[in-house]
């Protein structure tokens, strides 16, 4: 519960009234940062940020698949209904 309520608190800033201010003074921040460093900080900053970017759209992807057990359940569900279906005409019309 606590890191669900974080992770609110995260996305609170960049949802919701606010967000072109909140946006551009982001903007404006990293560009202050951005002129002080040096050519080779400048670039190395740039290659961790493709890396974290990769590593967080890698994590969105995993968010989004259905789990391990997802197609396990699918044919449990569809081996009982086929059962009931099956029991189901077997007793009503039993073989003589």
């Amino acid at each position: 519960p606590r890191l669900v309520s974080e992770c609110v608190k995260t996305f609170e800033k960049f949802i919701g009234a606010g967000r072109e201010q909140r946006r551009k003074e982001f903007i404006d921040y990293v560009d202050t940062v951005g002129s002080r460093l040096t050519p080779s900080q400048f670039s190395k900053v740039v290659d961790l940020c493709d890396t974290y970017m990769k590593m967080n759209n890698e994590m969105m992807i995993q968010v989004k698949r259905r789990p391990w057990w997802f197609k396990w359940g699918v044919g449990v569900v569809v081996s009982v209904a086929v059962g009931a279906v099956i029991h189901n005409a077997y007793t009503k019309n039993p073989k003589k």
